[in-house]
């Protein structure tokens, strides 16, 4: 994640850990862009949009063990075993907003390869952030 202020790597570190434990909380397993670039955040006229970004979701025993693996409430919430409904994204985003205005994040940038999300290696999953540009208010 490239930063364009001077905040700090432990102010990065909390923003991805807190993104990280809000994406396990709905079950969402990665978040890239749909083409050559995404968009998730207020843009410069202070409007929060989402724009081409295609959302995975985890199949529901990901799901639980993720949770597990963060020590978060066995999940309630996501699409958990069903396709995921435009509803689903929306809780995410809105979410998103949130975790945004409380650590001062203005948006995310995906570029064409963007992975924002949990990549299998091996036996481990990791909690991977690439291609992406964070802008900080």
């Amino acid at each position: 994640m490239r930063q364009q202020d001077s905040r700090t790597d432990d102010h990065q570190t909390q923003f991805a850990n807190a993104l990280k434990q809000l994406m396990v909380a709905h079950g969402l397993g990665s978040v890239r862009a749909r083409g050559d670039s995404g968009f998730l955040g207020l843009t410069p006229a202070g409007k929060f949009e989402t724009t081409d970004l295609a959302f995975k979701f985890m199949a529901p025993d990901e799901h639980l063990a993720a949770a597990q693996a963060l020590g978060l409430p066995a999940p309630q919430i996501g699409p958990s075993g069903r396709s995921a409904r435009p509803q689903d994204m929306e809780r995410f985003v809105r979410a998103t907003g949130q975790l945004f205005d409380e650590y001062g994040v203005m948006n995310l940038e995906f570029t064409r390869e963007a992975l924002l999300g949990f990549r299998k290696t091996g036996h481990t999953v990791d909690f991977v952030v690439e291609g992406i540009t964070l802008t900080l208010r």
